[in-house]
């Protein structure tokens, strides 16, 4: 017997939705959208986040040279 592949099992999904709903899909087009953006978004951020890690790390070691410098 051959394993089914998730893949398959999906497709097969779709194409039922497909058959199913005739405004599917203009549906999925939405959620493309919505998943394009929401990836966008999460890139946003994490660059964000990379960038305050940076800021940080420059002030600790800026802080660490006050402190040795005060010594």
């Amino acid at each position: 017997m051959q394993d089914n592949s998730p893949y398959a099992l999906f497709l097969i999904l779709i194409l039922l939705l497909l058959a199913s709903d005739p405004q599917i899909e203009q549906k999925f087009k939405l959620l493309m959208g919505v998943l394009e953006k929401t990836s966008v978004s999460l890139s946003s951020f994490q660059a964000g986040i990379r960038a305050l890690n940076v800021s940080l790390q420059e002030i600790y070691a800026l802080q660490q040279q006050m402190q040795a410098g005060g010594k």
